[in-house]
């Protein structure tokens, strides 16, 4: 059984939490209850600011992982982030307005993750690992917890459940795009007891999001002996609480792309039926449908066969958008690699979809169903790898609410 254990967490001061979540541009007007364009000097993206450049933009990280180290610093001097007084586990809790989720923040082990008692289902780049490990080493905090999943427990539920709605919560936030952020602390030894058991019971915990977190947290561990990094942050959600989108496939313009051959070798393996996108996009797609949208034109593509497979991998919709379609129909193959296909999360609005389709560089965009969650406990429990960008979980975690000081 995996351990998952309480901690100091470093978070915002109440008085400042406000104004951390937001980026260095914006600013939240109390009274009209919106985020609103202004210079805020206690924005905590700055911190962030590394990870964005990839492993080869060596130069240019090294540079951000100055400032990033030095604008804690400042932060923390003035008191705008804080450590807390006793080891305690965190609730979490964002509301979108559409979706509540609520998780519980607390340590879990490398140990674990190598034991494969932390289960993944993607790949991760060891210079992405690298990379990661110089971030955490350098600022000493750990920003982002990684977000893991369990199979359903009920009393976990009904703890949580209790505490959210009898305690006032610890910090209290509007972020981007007007979620709402909340957080309680955990310090009383006989709920934390309680929560320790009621994990114990678990066979395993499952990566939704922060497969290069948890790896490199990891790799800092076993390869580069950082007791820092023995325990890392993670964020525990109900399986029953996750929202799995998934990713679009944006095909580039490129010279040899001829539609109607495209359609024409489509209509080998399925139907094409013209519809609407309005009313097709948000709707769940049947196994094996996918949407085929060009500016002008949407098709649904529908099966003219039942394939047969072996394995969950290969049963997976995105596996088979990618056999019978992208590989067969348009030869693309090493998907991370080809530069005439990119890749986004379906959790976006109909507006800026149709903007994606509008781009000049988009021939056109293809959609399948995301994977249930089911399947992605079957795939992690075979230490299997799912195709790269199958699941997109939202919303994220946000970043310097409650992190880990190393």
């Amino acid at each position: 059984m995996p351990v998952f254990l309480p901690f100091k967490a470093l978070l915002p001061h109440p008085d400042f939490v406000q104004h951390t979540i937001l980026e260095s541009e914006y600013i939240f007007d109390s009274e009209s209850k919106q985020i609103e364009r202004a210079f805020n000097p206690y924005s905590f993206w700055p911190v962030l600011r590394p990870v964005a450049y990839g492993p080869d933009q060596k130069e240019e990280f090294a540079v951000a992982l100055e400032a990033s180290h030095k604008r804690l610093q400042q932060l923390m001097s003035e008191g705008v982030f804080l450590t807390d007084e006793s080891d305690a586990f965190y609730i979490y809790q964002v509301n979108t307005g559409t979706v509540e989720q609520t998780g519980i923040v607390g340590l879990v082990s490398a140990a674990d993750y190598a034991a494969g008692q932390i289960k993944k289902h993607e790949k991760t780049r060891e210079d992405r690992e690298v990379q990661l490990s110089h971030f955490l080493e350098q600022i000493g905090i750990n920003t982002t917890p990684v977000n893991l999943t369990y199979k359903n427990q009920h009393e976990v539920d009904l703890l949580l459940q209790h505490i959210t709605q009898t305690e006032e919560p610890f910090l209290e936030a509007i972020g981007p795009q007007q979620f709402e952020y909340k957080i309680w602390r955990i310090t009383d030894q006989g709920t934390i007891d309680d929560i320790i058991k009621l994990f114990q019971e678990t066979d395993a915990f499952y990566i939704a999001d922060g497969h290069h977190r948890a790896a490199c947290a990891s790799y800092a561990f076993h390869n580069q002996h950082s007791q820092a990094l023995e325990f890392f942050s993670a964020i525990l959600i109900s399986s029953q609480q996750l929202t799995i989108f998934p990713f679009y496939r944006q095909i580039k313009k490129y010279d040899s792309f001829n539609r109607d051959n495209f359609l024409d070798q489509l209509k080998r393996n399925f139907h094409l039926k013209d519809v609407l996108l309005d009313q097709m996009f948000y709707q769940f797609l049947p196994q094996y449908h996918f949407l085929l949208c060009f500016p002008d034109k949407t098709y649904e593509l529908a099966p003219k066969n039942i394939w047969e497979y072996n394995t969950v991998l290969e049963r997976l919709d995105v596996s088979v958008l990618q056999e019978k379609v992208i590989a067969d129909c348009l030869g693309i193959t090493e998907i991370t690699k080809d530069p005439r296909i990119a890749f986004g999360s379906k959790n976006i609005t109909l507006k800026k979809f149709r903007g994606l389709l509008a781009d000049p560089d988009t021939e056109c965009i293809l959609l399948c169903r995301a994977p249930e969650i089911g399947d992605i406990f079957e795939v992690s429990d075979q230490d299997g790898v799912m195709p790269p960008k199958s699941t997109s979980f939202e919303p994220k975690i946000l970043s310097g609410l409650v992190m880990q000081i190393l």
